[in-house]
């Protein structure tokens, strides 16, 4: 068992060097002879099992956002919340704003969320938005409303810390401004003004929540404004009539849609109404009840409550390692820490040897991306809805299309490669659009390579799949191991558009199974024999156990596997 253990942990450095030596090897074990070993051994503690808090877990995205990190957020709490002594549970967001996007559901109502955590479908949880996420408070108005419609009344139930970064339309504006300025090489953004506000942060020029509800906030906005309105000018731009997105109508109209900043008067006035609002939410409630306020003392609290093991804490990251500033590709990157070094960043309470598991989290049979930068293991096609002009001559009977409805349809398109139908299928069934920007996202092939380095980096234990239904039983799954140079040799994953240019990434193709069956299974066991031998095969590669895998789109279709919170 002391070497399986080794092949989990230790030796997982080992194999973002080397995993290239052992690719057949990994093939003829898990499907010539049948050593399917997935999850964490009974006997074999994880990492950080000793120093780790009791009950406490961070779930990272690993891969380059959009996993379905929301989603095991959601079923690991509800796991969580069945162990006896535990009463209630805490859910950490820790970095993000209203760029990032997660999708959970209640009671088959989809509920889109920005920068409210996912773990407000449980009435037992208390939701923390720390000190280094990014907050547009009139979106976050937005989202508490309609999330209340469908969850009921969140007071007492979610903080904001009074110390993260506020942002603004001043901020968004400046980012649409740098676009132009810099005649497009300012790229990579969503418009939601995210690094201009964390930039501005670190330079001492920004504002935190706490500055929009001090005595004086008019006057220190309004002299901001002005100072933005003399910048904007000097590049002949005017302040007022810039656009900016409208995360109301966007919600309410479900398409794009933005506003004009508006002049200092109209400016003010937004601000004045969602201070009112938040004020108003807050005013009967105690200091400790509040929405807004310090969170340092509760994660004091948090820590007593995990020692006894009378409560959890879920650390809930946004987009994922290959989007982390230094760690992603470039202009593709985000502002705030991906990674598990973030939540000591934004708690300023727990190192990384106070939190249990990491769980990384990725898309089992596809990788999915949005940006400028085209990933190395990218499967071309087009930007628009291929199959529009068969459900604009059919109308809405789309709509309730099956996974064969959409493959009989896209198998007509004769313009596209059998590989190329088949991304294509994935983007239709997999509804591969994204949360905030509402583009659809490329469709790549598995990246085990990057996943290594994504892995090291953030310093998960464990990973968790997601979208393991998306198979086909007639196709088979193809998955990159590794890059090699213009002379053959290895290279491993380092991130970056240059460091990657001439590399040639390496192939294999595994057998299909039928999504279909995948869905039907409530256990590790009743996994189609080809689903269970993909999972052993991408843990042996990338040297991690896979502990949770999501069976289909609904909440209950998940399989806990092995000893996992056992």
């Amino acid at each position: 068992m002391s070497s399986y253990s080794r092949l989990l942990y230790i030796h997982q450095n080992e194999l973002y060097h080397n995993a290239h030596k052992r690719v057949s090897e990994d093939i003829q074990a898990v499907y010539k002879r049948n050593k399917i070993a997935v999850g964490l051994p009974k006997g074999v503690k994880s990492r950080y099992a000793i120093s780790g808090l009791p009950n406490s877990y961070a779930v990272i995205g690993m891969m380059w956002g959009d996993e379905g990190k929301g989603r095991i957020v959601d079923n690991l709490l509800e796991k969580l919340l069945t162990n006896p002594g535990i009463k209630n549970a805490y859910v950490v967001r820790f970095q993000g704003g209203s760029n990032a996007g997660h999708t959970v559901y209640k009671d088959r109502h989809k509920i889109p969320l920005h920068q409210l955590p996912s773990g407000i479908l449980h009435s037992r949880s208390v939701n923390i938005m720390d000190s280094a996420m990014v907050i547009h408070m009139e979106d976050l108005q937005t989202e508490i409303i309609d999330a209340e419609a469908i969850v009921g009344d969140l007071q007492e139930r979610l903080v904001l810390s009074e110390d993260a970064m506020l942002s603004t339309d001043l901020e968004r504006a400046e980012e649409v401004f740098l676009r132009e300025k810099t005649l497009g090489k300012s790229k990579g953004g969503t418009g939601r003004g995210m690094s201009q506000t964390v930039a501005h942060y670190i330079d001492r020029q920004g504002f935190i929540v706490a500055d929009l509800f001090e005595k004086n906030w008019k006057a220190r906005f309004s002299k901001k404004y002005d100072t933005y309105k003399r910048d904007f000018a000097a590049w002949d731009h005017d302040l007022a009539t810039t656009d900016v997105p409208d995360f109301r109508q966007t919600r309410k109209q479900k398409k794009p849609l933005t506003r004009k900043v508006g002049t200092k008067k109209e400016f003010l006035e937004r601000l004045h109404n969602v201070r009112n609002w938040f004020l108003k939410r807050d005013s009967k409630l105690s200091k400790k009840q509040r929405l807004i306020q310090n969170t340092f003392p509760i994660h004091h609290q948090i820590e007593d409550f995990l020692v006894s093991r009378k409560a959890s804490v879920v650390f809930e990251g946004a987009q994922a390692v290959g989007l982390h500033f230094r760690l992603g590709r470039r202009p593709d990157v985000t502002s705030t820490d991906t990674t598990m070094t973030g939540i000591k960043d934004s708690t300023a309470y727990y190192t990384r040897e106070m939190i249990g598991d990491g769980i990384g989290v990725f898309k089992a049979t596809y990788d999915s991306s949005v940006g400028q930068v085209k990933p190395m293991t990218i499967i071309n096609l087009p930007k628009d809805d291929l199959l529009l002009k068969v459900k604009q001559k059919i109308g809405d009977t789309w709509k309730n299309w099956n996974d064969e409805d959409y493959w009989r349809e896209i198998k007509k398109l004769k313009s596209l490669s059998v590989e190329q139908k088949y991304a294509a299928w994935i983007r239709e069934v997999a509804k591969e659009k994204g949360t905030t920007t509402g583009r659809y996202r490329e469709i790549c092939y598995l990246d085990l390579a990057a996943m290594r380095f994504n892995a090291k980096m953030s310093e998960v234990t464990m990973l968790a799949v997601t979208h393991l239904d998306i198979a086909r039983k007639d196709h088979a799954i193809r998955v990159c191991t590794h890059y090699t140079d213009s002379k053959g040799r290895n290279s491993p994953y380092q991130p970056g558009q240059k460091r990657q240019k001439g590399l040639k990434p390496h192939y294999v193709d595994l057998p299909g199974f039928d999504g279909r069956q995948v869905q039907k299974a409530k256990r590790f066991d009743e996994l189609p024999e080809n689903a269970k031998k993909f999972l052993a095969f991408i843990q042996r590669q990338v040297g991690l156990p896979i502990t949770i895998v999501s069976t289909g789109p609904n909440r209950e279709d998940v399989v806990f596997i092995s000893s996992f919170l056992s």
